[in-house]
């Protein structure tokens, strides 16, 4: 009987175990992903900066760039935030938050190059949004858009543009993988720095100083759904 119980307890354990590597390995994968994503972020804003300094000839100034520090990484299966409030997880964009600006640039028709140029402005909140709500509520308000959620990754945020920081907390969700063994795209929460999605599907190179050509702006906000703008952008981030 002894032996019989110990065999199914040493199978028990070599199908957990495994399984818990797998979540160890893809929280890994999610927490690079988002740390990418904001680098690159900063990248394509040092590019905006390069753009606009070409036209002003004012030099570069590092300073007054986007910068972000990333902490507190928090990961799991998407069942575990449900009931939580949304606000407790994502920093509403009450006060100051981050306006991005989305540009293409193409020197003689050539091939395109991206800047994402960014501002402080005032944030709120869309009308149709409650603070009271849950992550389950958003989920359940475009129930087609988070369908495929599976797992979650939150994290603390220190942003700094300009001289101006500020502290907050976002959150990254990741749909089903087609590769059991992979991670899905993200799909991020940040209500303060809205439209990172967009920087994380941008396939363009960012923009190299030259003598550039504009032949593409897009000078409406990034902002998403929880920050009203009449001149907005259909935002990938935030709800």
């Amino acid at each position: 009987m002894k032996r019989t119980v110990c065999l199914v307890v040493t199978l028990l354990l070599s199908l957990v175990g495994p399984a818990r590597g797998q979540e160890r390995s893809n929280a890994t994968v999610q927490e690079r992903i988002v740390r990418e994503t904001y680098r690159k972020l900063e990248i394509y804003n040092a590019a905006a900066q390069v753009f606009d300094n070409e036209r002003t000839r004012a030099p570069f100034r590092p300073e007054v760039s986007l910068k972000f520090e990333l902490s507190d990484f928090r990961s799991g299966n998407v069942r575990e935030i449900l009931n939580k409030p949304y606000t407790e997880l994502v920093t509403a964009p009450s006060g100051d938050v981050v306006s991005l600006t989305r540009g293409g640039h193409s020197q003689d028709g050539g091939p395109q190059e991206a800047t994402f140029g960014a501002a402080w402005e005032r944030g709120q909140y869309a009308s149709v949004f409650d603070p009271l709500w849950t992550v389950a509520d958003v989920f359940h308000f475009e129930a087609a858009r988070y369908y495929d959620i599976k797992t979650y990754i939150s994290y603390g945020v220190t942003v700094r543009l300009n001289g101006r920081s500020r502290n907050y907390r976002a959150v990254a969700l990741f749909r089903e993988a087609a590769d059991t063994s992979g991670v899905g795209a993200p799909e991020f929460w940040d209500a303060v720095v809205n439209g990172v999605g967009s920087v994380w599907e941008e396939k363009r190179p960012p923009y190299k100083a030259k003598s550039g050509i504009l032949v593409e702006r897009t000078t409406a906000s990034l902002a998403g759904d929880l920050i009203e703008d009449d001149t907005s952008l259909s935002g990938d981030d935030g709800f």
